[in-house]
Order: structure tokens, then C-alpha cells, then sequence
């Protein structure tokens, strides 16, 4: 017989047995226990009146009640800028051509036929381009016209009409901007010239000798074209951060042109500098032959690409600068707001400069005059 202490040891270890082997199992009441309350959470999401939105008449919908519980999870968000809080709808507003500045800040969107992306207003700006006396004359036609030739953008028909296709939406409002000052892009013809239709009827031809692509790694494209003249010209658009280490030393206006760099920053605007650069005959060619050969080659293409495009692409003389807006999404600032009162922490991702970045974030109350800011700036 055990003795009584023995049983008491016996009891409890079989107790802890039993325990055990139930550790792993559910009741099923339970598990429909849960299946009811999120069922109720997903009524209370649905009729939560601060998640309404008046204007569509749209409240929110709940798909899945299995992540109601995950919800409260979410410490962090991560997001794009471009497309994401903005719009990814670029209108031209601003430029800088010589020592001038054009563009009014208040200018609404151009509604001419055949004319989008553009929103720039300042009579300034027509007079210089069309009194020869203007000693900004021949810049402002040189500028335009680098508008109308550098780009990859092509003429597709859609509905009975041309429209152009571009890769991207900067070049868009670059080229449809030329187009509005004059200078329209018609086309390539069947000998790969570049044709650009003037105010007054007179089309001018560039042959387009190469297009240096852009790549995120280079920050800037450029085409080598010979103008009806004969000259060989090379035309470049790119990052100013970029474009201005690529300059001659005996480029003019870059302290004014920085200076409207800055600003257009500071109003969040996206900014591009524009540059070019005449080849004589001998140093062309020199290039070409470099160039089809790292064309040709089949390992490391993209770099010696790249490398050859580089030594091209120096010493070149700066025409002036233009500024883009994107505009923000509707109700963007709202959203993000509600985003901080939850306690969720927002970063926002973008290739901008830091003054366009930093006015941006506060465009869309990501920053207010409370919050601290650490600017962390890296030199190649």
C-alpha cells in the first residue's frame, strides 16, 4: 500500500500528465468564440463614422476578418513619393535660361489643343523670346529648342490623333512645354531625323547621330545630334547635382542658375539642369568608334557603355534649368495625420533633392515646426 504522502505525489503527477497532453488541444467553442468577435469587429470597422468619406459616399470595407487582430501591429510605413503621395502628373512651371528666371508661381493649367503638362505663365518671358534686342534672345531660342530635340519621346496615333509616348512623365511636360513655346516636336522620319515644327511654319531637321540613355546610376541623358547648320551638338538634361560637376570652367551663369535651383527646391518643385556641348568632326568620331565597340561588347556592356558616355559627356557649357511640379494626392495630408495619431511611424522615400524633399514633407504634414530634423548629406 502507499503510503498517503505518495498518493498526494501520485495525484498531482498524474494532474500534470493529464495537463499536458491538453496543452496542444482547442475547444471548438472556443475557436467559434473568435470567429464571432472578429465578425463583430468587422460590423464596427464598417460603421466607424471617422472612416467615411462624404465626398464619394464610401465608407471602409472589411475582406478579411482574420487580420483585425494585426492591425494594432503595424508600427511602420514605408512609402514612395512619386505616385504614391503625389499624383505623378508633372506640369512644367518654372525655368531658368541665362541670368533670367521665368515662371509665376500662381499659373494655371494650359487648356490649348494638343498641350498638356504644362502650367507656366510670365509675359516677361514671350517678350525676351520674341524681341531680337533681348540680350537673353539667342539663349531662350537655344534652350527651347534642347527642350524639342533631347528625348526619346515618340508619336503614337490614338483615336484619330497624334499624341506622344514618353517613358516618362518629366519628359512629357519637357517636350509638350517646347511645343507650347514654339517648338514642336513632330516626329522622326525615315532617315532618323528629328523634326521640330516652329511657330511660323519652318521645320527644322537635326540628324540624330546617338542617345546616351538615362540610368539611375548616371542621373542624366543626352543625345549627340547635327543641327541644320552642320555642327555637331551634343544636348544633355540630368540631376543639377550632376550635371553641374560636368560643366566647363569657363561656364557662365552657374551662380544664378544655382541660386533658381534652390528656390525651386524650396517651393517643391522637381528641377533639371540643361547643358550641352559642341564635338568637332575628329572628336566625334573618335567617340562613335568607342562607343559602337562598347556597344558590341558582350561582357560588362552597361559599364563600358557608361564609361564612354562619361568622357563625352565633360566640359560642357550650362543653358539654364527647368522646374516641375507633382502634385500632391487629394487629401494626402489628411490621411498622413490620421496615420501619426494612430502612433505609426511614416517614412517617405525619394530620389528629390533635399530642399524639394524637405518641402515636400511639409506640403503633406509628414514635418511641422516641431519636428526635429537630422540632414545627413553623402559625397561620392
Amino acid at each position: 500500500k502507499m503510503s498517503t504522502q505518495d498518493q498526494i505525489l501520485r495525484f498531482f503527477y498524474l494532474l500534470g500528465t493529464w495537463l499536458l497532453m491538453f496543452v496542444q488541444m482547442v475547444p471548438i467553442s472556443l475557436l467559434v468564440t473568435l470567429e464571432c468577435v472578429r465578425f463583430c469587429q468587422a460590423i464596427m470597422i464598417s460603421w466607424d463614422a471617422n472612416m467615411f468619406n462624404p465626398k464619394q459616399n464610401l465608407g471602409p470595407a472589411v475582406q478579411s476578418s482574420n487580420l483585425n487582430e494585426e492591425l494594432g501591429c503595424v508600427k511602420y510605413i514605408f512609402s514612395d513619393k512619386t505616385g504614391t503621395l503625389t499624383c505623378n502628373i508633372m506640369s512644367y512651371k518654372k525655368m531658368s535660361i541665362g541670368n533670367y528666371s521665368y515662371g509665376l508661381t500662381r499659373a494655371s493649367l494650359i487648356k490649348e489643343k494638343g498641350i498638356t503638362n504644362v502650367q507656366f505663365k510670365d509675359p516677361t518671358f514671350f517678350e525676351h523670346m520674341n524681341n531680337p534686342r533681348c540680350d537673353n534672345y539667342s539663349q531662350i531660342h537655344h534652350f527651347v529648342t534642347i527642350l524639342a530635340v533631347c528625348h526619346t519621346v515618340l508619336l503614337q496615333e490614338k483615336n484619330g490623333k497624334l499624341e506622344y509616348n514618353a517613358s516618362s512623365p518629366d519628359e512629357l511636360a519637357l517636350v509638350n512645354a517646347a511645343k507650347y513655346f514654339g517648338y514642336e516636336f513632330i516626329g522622326r522620319d525615315e532617315d532618323g531625323y528629328v523634326q521640330v515644327k516652329k511657330d511660323n511654319g519652318e521645320i527644322l531637321r537635326y540628324e540624330l547621330l546617338n542617345v546616351l540613355e538615362f540610368s539611375s546610376a548616371r542621373k542624366r541623358m543626352s543625345v549627340i545630334v547635327r543641327n541644320p547648320e552642320g555642327k555637331i551638338l551634343l544636348y544633355c538634361k540630368g540631376a543639377d547635382s550632376v550635371i553641374c560637376t560636368l560643366l566647363h570652367q569657363n561656364s557662365q551663369h552657374f551662380e544664378f542658375t544655382n541660386q533658381c535651383l534652390e528656390e525651386y527646391g524650396n517651393e517643391g518643385l522637381r528641377t533639371l539642369a540643361i547643358a550641352y556641348k559642341e564635338l568637332s568632326e575628329s572628336n566625334y568620331k573618335l567617340f562613335d568608334e568607342k562607343y559602337k565597340k562598347a556597344s558590341l561588347s558582350l561582357k560588362n556592356r552597361e559599364e563600358k557603355v557608361g564609361e564612354v558616355s562619361d568622357e563625352i559627356e565633360k566640359d560642357m557649357f550650362l543653358v539654364g534649368s527647368t522646374a516641375i511640379e507633382d502634385m500632391l494626392q487629394e487629401d494626402v495630408q489628411d490621411s498622413i495625420e490620421f496615420i501619426k495619431k494612430a502612433g505609426i511611424k511614416l517614412w517617405v522615400l525619394t530620389g528629390d533633392k533635399v530642399e524639394t524633399a524637405i518641402n515636400i514633407g511639409y506640403s503633406c504634414k509628414l514635418l511641422n515646426n516641431r519636428t526635429f530634423k537630422v540632414i545627413v548629406n553623402a559625397i561620392d
